[in-house]
């Protein structure tokens, strides 16, 4: 940084995510925790934090083709990335007027 001169501060990105194939019928509950813990409630919490903070720039996250299409062995992994895709659809509405 040059001195006398500010920088603007940009928000943090990421992108987690975790995955277990299986059948529906397979699934255990374990098995949701765990794709809803790491794929959904790591979104959610971070764009929370982000939205209450910025007051211009993007939010990015990212999902999967297995959120908004069927893939064999991905049900469960599609449903928690389709989770991902709607929350950041939501929150485009949320806090676009903001110019975020």
């Amino acid at each position: 940084m040059l001195p006398g001169r500010a920088i603007r501060a940009q928000p943090p990105a990421g992108a987690a995510g975790g995955f277990r194939a299986g059948t529906v019928a397979a699934t255990e509950p374990a098995d949701l925790a765990y794709l809803r813990d790491v794929n959904e409630a790591t979104a959610l919490w971070s764009c929370r934090a982000a939205a209450r903070r910025m007051t211009g720039g993007a939010i990015v996250n990212v999902a999967s083709v297995a959120g908004m299409m069927a893939a064999p062995f991905q049900g469960v992994y599609g449903m928690s990335k389709a989770a991902v895709i709607s929350m950041t659809q939501t929150l485009a509405y949320e806090v676009g007027g903001r110019g975020i």
